[in-house]
C-alpha cells in the first residue's frame, strides 16, 4: 500500500522539486487511477469520520453532563420525533431545579434548607478550606437573603439562586 507521503516524495522527485508542478502531477495521477485514489483517500475519509465522531461525542457528552450538573440542556428541535432518554429527562428536572438541587453536607437539598442550615453548612465548608471556601461564599450570600427559619425555595426561584451563586463565585 502506498502512503500519501511516499507518493508525494515520488511525484516531487518526478517534478524536480517543483511543489506546484508536483501538486498538479499528484492530482493527475489520482484522477487517472481510481484504485490509487481509493487507496490514498479512504484512510483520510476514515480519519475524518473518526474525528467528526469524537467531536460529536464530546459535545453530546458535555450536554448530558451539563444536564446532570444543573446547566442548560438544549431543547428538542422543532419537528424532532424522538423523545429524550430517561436519563436526559431526569437531567432536565435537575436543570429546572438548578442549585436548589445542590446537596448540602447534611444530605438535604439546598432548596429544602433553612437560613440557619445553610449558614451552618457554609461555616463548616469554610473551616475545611480549599475549594469549599468558594461554596461557602455563595451559600452565605443566599442565606443572607432569607429570614430566620425561611426555606430557600419558598423565598427564591432557581434562577435567583443561580444568579446569586454565580455572582459570589460559583462556577456555572
Amino acid at each position: 500500500m502506498t502512503t500519501i507521503r511516499e507518493l508525494a516524495t515520488e511525484i516531487l522527485t518526478e517534478a524536480n522539486g517543483d511543489r506546484i508542478e508536483g501538486e498538479r502531477l499528484f492530482r493527475k495521477r489520482l484522477d487517472n487511477d481510481p484504485e490509487l485514489y481509493t487507496q490514498i483517500v479512504e484512510p483520510l475519509i476514515t480519519q475524518a469520520i473518526h474525528d467528526a465522531m469524537l467531536t460529536a461525542a464530546r459535545e453530546v457528552n458535555a450536554t448530558l453532563r451539563a444536564s446532570v450538573y444543573g446547566r442548560v440542556v438544549e431543547p428538542m428541535k422543532p419537528g424532532q420525533k424522538t423523545q429524550p432518554s430517561a436519563s436526559l429527562a431526569r437531567g432536565s428536572k435537575v436543570v429546572a431545579e438548578g442549585l436548589l438541587a445542590f446537596i448540602m453536607q447534611s444530605g438535604k437539598k439546598l432548596g429544602d434548607s433553612t437560613k440557619e442550615e445553610i449558614t451552618e453548612d457554609a461555616k463548616n465548608r469554610a473551616k475545611r478550606g480549599g475549594t469549599l471556601i468558594a461554596d461557602a461564599k455563595w451559600m452565605l450570600a443566599i442565606a443572607e437573603r432569607l429570614k430566620a427559619g425561611q426555606i430557600v425555595r419558598d423565598a427564591l426561584s432557581a434562577s435567583q439562586v443561580e444568579r446569586i451563586a454565580v455572582k459570589f463565585g460559583k462556577k456555572s
